[in-house]
């Protein structure tokens, strides 16, 4: 279901778009997963001036698993290739809620924010994903039951084609059901820059992970949430695609 009040859906410049989008599976349809999956959005965007837009998006997830989860929350590093740990991790690859990358929070790589650890179908030979501490190349994004992303964006029209824009993101994805961890809020902050093109903006953004910001009270974020890796030693993350981000 959505409501768009938007001046323009390529390049909005005032207006607002609320969208909710919920998913049944299984249940009486049938299939192999049962769950609810709920996900609604708003986006507005506020003319500061002919040239200059301030734009905002706030979103929210909630899974409601029936016929699967039990092993979330539990250590499974050692027993990974389990049935019912394999069954969850499979279910969960598609129905799971991620966030991170080029349209979600861009101090992070695609799916980069939350929890990660071993997939059981996916260890990667050679590699002994039961070890402690993990080898990198085991830890991968496993999703969440919970999700929650805030994005703000100030776009500055340079030239007809030519756009400068100022955002900051931040999100977080849990594995419990309607679980929200404000102390984790993975802040990032960066600019891009936007040339419009007939199809859509061709889009570049470079955002910095704001130290202090990713886990309130912590140095650092958990290990479980894996590591998202820096650019010539810095905390920073490059996307390129084309369309807005919101």
């Amino acid at each position: 279901m959505q409501f768009d009040f938007r001046d323009d859906r390529i390049t909005p410049h005032s207006g607002l778009l609320l969208k909710t989008e919920v998913q049944v599976a299984g249940f009486v349809f049938g299939g192999t997963v049962s769950d609810v999956r709920i996900r609604p959005e708003l986006r507005t965007y506020l003319p500061l001036s002919s040239d200059l837009v301030l734009a905002t998006r706030m979103t929210t997830g909630l899974l409601f698993p029936d016929d699967y989860g039990s092993t979330l929350g539990q250590d499974v590093t050692g027993n990974v290739t389990t049935p019912d740990v394999i069954r969850d991790q499979h279910k969960l690859l598609f129905r799971a809620f991620y966030s991170g990358g080029p349209n979600s929070n861009r101090g992070y790589p695609l799916r980069g924010v939350g929890p990660h650890g071993p997939i059981g179908f996916l260890v990667p030979t050679g590699e002994n994903c039961g070890a402690t501490p993990l080898p990198p190349a085991c830890l991968r994004p496993l999703g969440g039951l919970s999700l929650w992303e805030l994005s703000l964006e100030v776009r500055v029209r340079s030239t007809e084609h030519l756009y400068w824009v100022l955002f900051a993101d931040s999100s977080d994805v849990t594995q419990d059901v309607v679980s929200f961890r404000p102390d984790f809020p993975h802040v990032s902050g960066g600019a891009g820059l936007r040339y419009h093109t007939p199809i859509g903006p061709l889009r570049l953004d470079l955002a910095y992970r704001i130290p202090g910001l990713q886990a309130l009270g912590k140095a650092t974020l958990p290990a479980s949430e894996g590591d998202p890796r820096t650019i010539l030693g810095l905390p920073i993350a490059v996307h390129i695609a084309i369309g807005e981000a919101f």
